[in-house]
């Protein structure tokens, strides 16, 4: 994730999210996080973006937000789904 985040190109952001680590069924065990800090098995579901290069987002609409966030970070890569429950 840390690398990720590096690679986004904005001066600072706060983006809230939740990280998840997958068993091989595909279920997310948040237990396995821990255990996981340089696996690409970890990843983050960005889910709103709360700043973005000094400017408070969070009276903006979701949907607003929410677009900013789509277009800063893109689309999520196809390996990062947890099952079918993915965010």
């Amino acid at each position: 994730m840390a690398s990720a985040a590096n690679a986004i190109k904005a001066k600072d952001f706060l983006i809230d999210g939740e990280a998840v680590s997958c068993d091989d069924s595909g279920l997310a065990v948040f237990e396995r996080i821990r255990h996981r800090r340089h696996d690409a098995s970890v990843f983050l579901y960005a889910f709103d973006l709360l700043s973005l290069n000094g400017r408070d987002l969070r009276r903006n609409a979701i949907e607003t937000r929410k677009s900013a966030l789509a277009k800063l970070i893109g689309p999520a890569p196809r390996h990062s789904d947890c099952g079918s429950s993915g965010i």
